[in-house]
């Protein structure tokens, strides 16, 4: 039995993470095979209720790993999938 909405639970008082879950991950399931500069709007459309933000940082980590990757700010993956 598959749940494809999983169950977030508030754990107020607590040390952060103070939040659990059991959604399953999607981001890297559909993000397989794509595009990284396709992974923000990957995300925003899977968590809708925040999705800007999640666009914003999905923007920000593919920038970051393209830095890492380049050494130097370099300008996308040479033309493949990161995976």
């Amino acid at each position: 039995n598959l749940d494809l909405v999983g169950r977030l639970t508030l754990f107020p008082g607590r040390p952060l993470p103070s939040i659990g879950s059991t959604r399953l991950s999607w981001v890297p399931r559909l993000a397989r095979g794509r595009q990284a500069d396709d992974w923000p709007a990957i995300a925003a459309s899977l968590f809708t209720l925040c999705g800007t933000a999640h666009r914003m940082c999905a923007a920000r980590a593919v920038a970051a790993a393209e830095r890492a990757f380049h050494g130097d700010g370099g300008s996308g993956c040479n033309g493949g999938d990161w995976d």
